[in-house]
């Protein structure tokens, strides 16, 4: 008897440290940022000859390095709106320049930006901070490009597909566009390992559940799930599409999570999307 009350005592002191180092824990898991120089961040070292370099102000006074990419002449005719690109949760945008680039190929002006923490922007991330460098971005394209509120698409792939549906329940877009979207992280961390007590768990601001929240979406959807995704189960996804109201699409594509986003499963969704809900050529 000694000997189990000695275990039970060690196993709650473990469980209480872990809880305790949740908090620090948490943010060294979901955020994996690299960094750019003045050098690593020009847009045309990746292509993007046409691209403006951008820094745009969040509302507690963080500035996030970004690219203006404007339509490409060389793709099909300018259908006069503009994409907001929320990647996820490791790299920079130096990655993304290939999606900016399909993009404006499609007649769409494009703003790639970094989150706070990323690339060349300033700060440091947070579930909030997350929320607010997505308002800053949809400001620039809206205020300072002129672009109307219904003329922007708004395009989130794994942990940006949160960042970008948080951003639609609070405005008013052309469409909204997830790539292996999630209900929250508690969900997606349960997913893969259930043993730990998420509901005990303190979170601070970090949850990223707009996709719990998604039946309160007034803007068309457009869903995209790998079905070979083993860090966004399809099953996880799906949950977020079955909340979404009307009008709304997924589509499954024979993709893993890195090789969903730029699948051409996935672009020809994308094409009719834009055709269909923003009137872009197809």
């Amino acid at each position: 008897m000694r000997t189990l009350l000695v275990v039970l005592a060690g196993v709650g002191l473990v469980a209480v440290a872990f809880a305790l180092a949740w908090p620090v824990i948490l943010p060294w898991l979901t955020y994996v940022p690299e960094r750019l120089t003045a050098e690593s961040g020009r847009p045309a070292r990746y292509g993007l000859t046409t691209a403006t370099e951008v820094w745009v102000e969040t509302g507690d006074a963080v500035r996030l390095h970004a690219w203006w990419v404007p339509t490409d002449p060389a793709g099909r005719p300018p259908c006069d709106a503009a994409a907001i690109y929320f990647h996820g949760n490791a790299g920079s945008i130096a990655g993304r320049a290939p999606i900016a680039r399909s993009l404006a190929l499609r007649g769409l002006d494009v703003l790639l930006f970094d989150y706070r923490g990323y690339g060349r922007s300033e700060g440091r991330p947070s579930g909030p901070g997350l929320v607010a460098d997505a308002e800053a971005a949809w400001r620039f394209v809206v205020e300072e490009q002129g672009v109307p509120p219904d003329r922007v698409v708004l395009i989130g792939n794994s942990l940006g597909s949160a960042v970008a549906a948080a951003l639609a329940l609070d405005h008013g877009a052309g469409g909204l566009v997830l790539g292996a979207p999630f209900p929250g992280l508690p969900a997606a961390i349960t997913r893969h390992a259930p043993w730990l007590p998420v509901r005990l768990l303190r979170w601070t601001g970090g949850r990223y559940d707009a996709g719990d929240r998604i039946d309160r979406l007034r803007m068309p959807l457009l869903v995209l799930i790998g079905e070979r995704d083993t860090m966004i189960p399809p099953e996880l996804s799906e949950r977020v599409f079955e909340r979404a109201p009307e009008p709304k699409r997924r589509v499954q594509i024979d993709a893993d999570h890195n090789t969903l986003i730029g699948h051409p499963t996935a672009w020809a969704a994308i094409d009719r999307f834009l055709a269909e809900h923003l009137g872009c050529s197809s």
